[in-house]
């Protein structure tokens, strides 16, 4: 099997282009979509000066003197009410009362806070001199007009939802979700709540992926188990490319007498336009991986093994789906941390290695999880994993390894 590098494969993905439809949603029913517009602020945030302390406004050169054995005596002119516009104007010598986020009176550069100053009647005592600015937060301060607030492409969370609402914007343009179907393979595998009889398992991948592809904004269907021979596989895909943007199936990738994925899709590329792009990836694990595409549609195999299939599409089509169909930049997250046993590598192969962070003192250490990919504790139990490049043969006990982090 001529294997292709994770690189490559990115590359070649490339050339999937997903042509996603665009609606428009209330902005706080928009929660975990992809914003399909950039947002650039109409405003300005705050929208006018205002006081960040409840106290007297006041022009701050009337206070430099003050201190507590001299305080500066300002007359009191009145009082703002937060939610208006005060009307009165703040002379020499004077001040008013200003609850916080109440706007600045014009005439006032300053506020003191209240525990600053004591009022007699009509007058307000101050004991501390207060420079220019000082307690009020300035209009623009927080987002200028004009700022790009919100990436197209990125997932509109809570975050998102308070900044879209601070802005005023009631609507906002998403993607349409792309629709997924999930085809697991296999004569070994069971649905989920029946019996399970000697020599099967459950299908672990189907779920595993739906879920995987639901964080990720996408609309999953579980079309279920095919039989494990290419009559019944094909129609299944057929069907699926019928009503999907993507096609996966897991299971039926490696290249062996019983594995069907690749006879299916040579059938039904007989009678549909698109080309295998690759089968058989230097990924350990995630080898037997295929990618096809399909009437502009994105056929994928994964491996039959779950932390196999999770690899793929953490390494692989996480990436792909964000750049190129979301148009989000992929940022990972990762913690350097201190390797707690030396880790063989498989030559000629990119080695993904999960790991369990563990603190011990001022270090943070990666203990390796090295059950194997059929097991699905070697990713349901991790916090990250390591990538061994292909021309490394190990890495050492005590090295310091960039862990990358899993976000689910």
């Amino acid at each position: 099997m001529k294997l292709t590098t994770l690189r490559e494969a990115l590359q070649r993905l490339e050339e999937v282009k997903l042509h996603l439809q665009v609606e428009t949603l209330n902005s706080w029913e928009a929660f975990g979509r992809i914003l399909a517009e950039d947002v650039l602020a109409d405003i300005e945030l705050p929208p006018f000066d205002k006081s960040a302390r409840d106290g007297y406004a006041v022009k701050s050169k009337d206070t430099f003197l003050a201190s507590e054995s001299n305080p500066v005596k300002l007359k009191l002119k009145g009082h703002v009410k937060i939610g208006e516009i005060p009307s009165l104007q703040i002379d020499d010598g004077e001040c008013a009362y200003i609850p916080t986020g109440a706007p600045l009176p014009s005439g006032s550069d300053a506020v003191v806070a209240i525990e600053d100053a004591h009022r007699e009647g009509p007058l307000v005592y101050v004991f501390k001199a207060v420079a220019p600015n000082a307690n009020v937060t300035r209009r623009g301060s927080d987002i200028s007009k004009g700022t790009l607030v919100l990436r197209r492409g990125t997932q509109i969370g809570v975050k998102e939802v308070a900044l879209l609402a601070a802005l005023g914007r009631s609507k906002v343009k998403v993607y349409k979700k792309p629709r997924a179907s999930i085809i697991s393979t296999g004569p070994e595998l069971v649905e989920l709540g029946r019996p399970l009889r000697e020599g099967k398992i459950y299908d672990v991948n189907g779920y595993m992926v739906y879920s995987y592809l639901s964080k990720l904004g996408l609309e999953p269907l579980i079309v279920g188990i095919a039989d494990d021979d290419v009559k019944d596989l094909k129609e299944k895909m057929a069907s699926s490319l019928d009503r999907s943007d993507i096609v996966i199936v897991s299971g039926g990738t490696s290249k062996g007498e019983g594995d069907v994925l690749q006879l299916s899709l040579i059938e039904i590329l007989k009678e549909r336009r698109g080309k295998i792009l690759f089968h058989g990836l230097a990924l350990k694990p995630g080898k037997p991986t295929l990618t096809a595409v399909v009437d502009e549609k994105l056929v994928v195999g994964l491996p039959g093994n779950p932390t196999s299939a999770f690899t793929v599409l953490e390494v692989m089509i996480k990436p792909w789906l964000l750049k190129n169909v979301f148009g989000s930049e992929f940022k990972e997250r990762h913690v350097n941390a201190v390797l707690t046993r030396r880790v063989l590598s498989f030559e000629g192969r990119r080695e993904i290695v999960y790991v369990k962070l563990l603190s011990h003192g001022a270090k943070l250490l990666a203990q390796p999880i090295l059950k194997g990919s059929e097991a699905v504790t070697t990713f349901a139990g991790a916090d990250g994993y390591i990538e061994i490049p292909e021309d490394i043969k190990f890495v050492e006990e005590n090295s310091l390894v960039e862990v990358k982090l899993i976000d689910l």
